[in-house]
């Protein structure tokens, strides 16, 4: 079942970047209600809010992220989230990867306390908080979950249930920039 959702996830991916290999530019300024509007198919559109890191990060992605992006700081909101396919690196509008521990019951336990190890097996829970969220903008700022952003990108609606549970379409492509 993992290999299915790594080998979907790559899939995905790599029909959504469209081997993207423009640079990214600026978008159309868009309300926030208004990026999945199914008239910004194809279209490159620019919207405000704050980077969150996904509920969930598939075990040995190393590619990219989808990020999200809420008209709030309230990352317990789960209304009005949009996705943002984010390569991970260090460079500009990239995602530093996130180290993730992994506490599987019954390896490395001392009396009844379970210790975070990695390991090639599936883990039971996966530890990390939105504060891990280290995003490099267009311009070489850092940035994190509470900093305010602007994300251009370009809107596709993807078919996966995966992503679609997250939000109706995502940003692709994206160009990021910190809102002083």
């Amino acid at each position: 079942m993992k290999r299915q959702f790594f080998a979907s996830s790559v899939i995905l991916f790599t029909i959504l970047t469209g081997c993207a290999s423009e640079p990214p530019t600026l978008g159309e300024a868009t309300e926030f209600e208004q990026v999945c509007d199914r008239s910004n198919d194809g279209k490159r559109v620019a919207v405000e809010g704050f980077l969150t890191l996904p509920e969930e990060i598939p075990v040995g992605d190393t590619i990219s992220v989808l990020l999200e992006i809420r008209p709030s700081e309230d990352v317990e909101n789960l209304n009005g989230r949009v996705g943002v396919w984010t390569s991970y690196g260090s460079e500009a509008n990239q995602v530093t990867p996130v180290d993730i521990s992994y506490t599987i019951p019954g390896l490395n336990t001392t009396g009844s306390e379970e210790q975070p190890v990695t390991t090639d097996q599936s883990p039971i829970s996966s530890t990390y908080t939105h504060a891990d969220l280290n995003v490099t903008t267009s311009d070489g700022q850092r940035v994190t979950y509470t900093d305010r952003v602007r994300v251009s990108g370009k809107v596709v609606f993807p078919s996966s249930p995966k992503t679609t549970v997250i939000s109706p379409c995502v940003l692709n492509n994206p160009l990021i920039e910190r809102i002083q």
